[in-house]
């Protein structure tokens, strides 16, 4: 039996496969395997780094799904632990695995969680990400927790877990759902005694997001928010149930997704009963919200005043002028008469969502114009570099010298 079973599943991101296993065998950790479930890709990188080391095991496999590659892997799994890692993914501290094992393998952990970092594509740290204030956990030492403390139930990366913890609990991804990974977490964390953690930087996440553009990815990504809902509320799990709710609402909320027909259609399918999901008064405003957003034509000059309003306190050093902020109580007032206060908070928020989302699309112009600048700027100093360390530039150094005599 070696002491850790590394299961990494490919499906289109080859590109990246050969940095995600140089990750893996950079670990001190030496007695592991790495199983690889090829998922229609037909890795020519993985064949040869399975003939280079013998620890690297491939299974090609057709027409099945993450989750279906990743119960598939686990059943080839000979390791006392397991861990699982994306292809598109790295381990950091080329210790963190060793680091985890004998923690874990000490204590007779069923789990232990280390801490992760986000990466860009080329693989570099995203300094942007701030890890202590994020909604992930940051462990800043070695500690026993109890379960609940884990935050929202998401990045089951991040952890190793005891192979027959997994197998006899019979703890396995769901295949009819593809974004399965928090199903599997809660039922994990709602099942485990104690909470093994360490402060070490062990998964490195890309923070390329898949995006959730047809009717079926859609369906599947609030589905398992509600199968998560169910199983932390079972558990009596309140805090992370709360802060995992919260994350479905700003969802819900981000962009144009209070628009969107088939999320709409979805949601008020799958939370029939959305009263007892959602108690909180905000929470249920934004659910019945998504269920008709559409703003009555009667509140148009209502909305645009409060954009004006609000536009100027963002534009302008000068306070509301007394006309503007008259003519926006005086409408508010008549639209009183006609309409109750849901329907003109339902106008006043989706008249500041505008803005927001308009801001939204600002800021992503922006950043991509600076990541085009920065490319730019990478590229001069690459050659700026490579004319500096030339031969050509070392030999007229000399005649340089003398014409600034």
């Amino acid at each position: 039996m070696v002491k850790i079973s590394i299961i990494m599943t490919i499906n289109n991101t080859e590109y990246l496969v050969e940095r995600t296993v140089e990750s893996i065998i950079k670990q001190t950790i030496k007695d592991i395997e790495v199983i690889c479930v090829d998922c229609n890709s037909d890795s020519g990188v993985l064949r040869r780094l399975s003939e280079e080391y013998d620890f690297i095991k491939v299974f090609r496999t057709t027409e099945i799904s993450q989750s279906e590659a990743r119960n598939y892997g686990l059943s080839k799994a000979n390791g006392e632990y397991v861990a699982f890692i994306n292809s598109k993914d790295q381990y950091m501290d080329e210790n963190a695995l060793e680091k985890m094992y004998m923690y874990a393998h000490k204590n007779d952990a069923d789990m232990v969680c280390g801490n992760i970092q986000v990466i860009k594509q080329d693989g570099s740290v995203d300094k942007s990400y701030d890890r202590k204030s994020s909604k992930f956990n940051y462990f800043l030492k070695k500690d026993v927790l109890e379960p609940v403390e884990y935050g929202t139930p998401e990045i089951f990366n991040k952890n190793i877990y005891k192979r027959s913890f997994l197998t006899q609990n019979g703890f396995e991804f769901s295949n009819d759902i593809t974004f399965d990974d928090p199903i599997f977490m809660a039922k994990v964390l709602t099942n485990i005694r104690d909470l093994y953690v360490i402060n070490t930087d062990f998964y490195g996440l890309n923070n390329n997001i898949d995006l959730i553009d047809t009717y079926d990815k859609k369906y599947e990504y609030i589905k398992q928010f509600k199968e998560v809902f169910d199983i932390l509320s079972d558990a009596e799990f309140e805090s992370p149930l709360a802060s995992y709710k919260k994350e479905f609402i700003n969802i819900i909320e981000y962009k144009n997704n209070l628009k969107d027909e088939e999320i709409s259609e979805i949601t008020t399918n799958l939370f029939t009963d959305a009263e007892e999901y959602f108690k909180d008064e905000e929470d249920r405003f934004i659910i019945e919200l998504l269920k008709n957003s559409k703003v009555d034509s009667d509140f148009d000059e209502f909305s645009n005043l409060k954009k004006e309003m609000f536009e100027e306190t963002l534009t302008s050093d000068n306070f509301i002028g007394y006309d503007q902020l008259y003519n926006y109580i005086k409408c508010k007032e008549q639209l009183k008469q006609k309409h109750d206060n849901v329907e003109i908070k339902k106008a006043s928020y989706m008249a500041l969502k505008d803005i927001s989302n308009e801001v939204l699309d600002e800021r992503e112009i922006l950043n991509e114009k600076n990541k085009k600048m920065d490319k730019d700027i990478a590229s001069r100093k690459h050659v700026k570099n490579e004319i500096l360390s030339s031969n050509s530039w070392k030999i007229t150094s000399i005649l340089r010298k003398i014409r600034n005599l």
